[in-house]
């Protein structure tokens, strides 16, 4: 194990390896070894796997520990204190060293050629940033649509408004990139509702993604976007309440810029649509979190408290 004082700069050189991937983890004792051999056994072995534990509590460290031990490729760094989550998914694509990277969460899986299937496709496409295979949740269906992991291809507005179709669970972000791109985001200091969906729009103006048909990805639902009440983690006063992603909005609105107004307008739509799903969602999600924390009150004898701002919060 080192510690992040420990942890050297990434320097290229003949050993550097042909992608990163980049897991920060918080308590993931319960997932996490079926999420490390998913990526020991990726057909692709010229990889390193930076694993950042963010001050676990659990037997995280133990479990780093014994794979960093088993395998070379394992580069483990524990955190004195917890950093928050935006700050160690940051931390593990400044430590890698690859020209591809990948982020990939301590509850997910991968068919074992994933990563060889990606970085085949981005090799011999330079155009793309990006490349993945379909992806699912754990339990679910593979949805191009409600899972957000379809190609965005044409011009960069056309990139932009086939991103916002519709209220999506954002899988390109565990997609297989190109690092020197991602190094540009500057967002990862101040993340608001819908930061993560910035983030690809941002890189949809560098090049295009691409969902290939081989390969898969599974996503595990411990995450922030599966806590009962999103909204509330990043709500900032009564603008965030009117209006859920308008941050988002004010990001993505200038990156149309140069499309047609027929382009612009269907956009300003979809912004619009989202903000409106997303302020009645809101209600509803509170509903539900009242009335969880009132039945579990009910068979405890007291009220309880929801914390919902762990999950995935690596």
């Amino acid at each position: 194990m080192i510690t992040p004082d420990d942890a050297r700069q990434p320097v290229a050189g003949p050993d550097t390896p042909t992608a990163t991937i980049g897991m920060p983890v918080f308590n993931g004792e319960r997932t996490l070894r079926p999420a490390l051999d998913a990526i020991l056994s990726q057909t692709l072995c010229d990889f390193e796997l930076i694993v950042s534990d963010n001050a676990s509590t659990d037997g995280t460290a133990a479990i780093c520990q014994e794979y960093a031990g088993m395998d070379a490729r394992v580069r483990y760094i524990r955190q004195p204190r917890n950093i928050g989550a935006a700050a160690n998914f940051r931390y593990v694509l400044e430590q890698a060293r690859g020209r591809y990277f990948m982020w990939a969460a301590a509850d997910d899986l991968r068919s074992n050629d994933f990563l060889a299937e990606n970085v085949r496709f981005l090799d011999s496409h330079p155009s793309y940033v990006a490349s993945t295979s379909p992806v699912r949740f754990e339990d679910g269906e593979f949805d191009v649509l409600a899972m957000g992991d379809g190609s965005l291809e044409g011009s960069v507005p056309e990139r932009i408004v086939a991103f916002l179709r519709a209220w999506h669970a954002n899988g390109r972000f565990y997609s297989v990139f190109r690092r020197d791109p991602l190094l540009e985001w500057q967002g990862f200091d101040d993340p608001y509702l819908g930061s993560d969906w910035s983030l690809i729009l941002f890189l949809a103006t560098r090049g295009k993604f691409k969902r290939i048909d081989r390969g898969w990805a599974a996503l595990g639902k411990q995450g922030l976007s599966h806590s009962r009440d999103i909204f509330s983690i990043h709500r900032k006063g009564m603008l965030c309440w009117l209006l859920p992603f308008h941050r988002l909005s004010r990001f993505a609105w200038p990156l149309a810029r140069g499309g047609t107004f027929r382009l612009r307008l269907h956009m300003a739509w979809r912004l619009v649509r989202l903000n409106r799903l997303a302020f009645v969602e809101q209600f509803r999600a509170r509903r539900r979190l009242i009335r969880v924390s009132d039945n579990s009150g009910a068979r405890s004898g007291r009220k309880t408290v929801n914390d919902a701002s762990h999950g995935k919060a690596a």
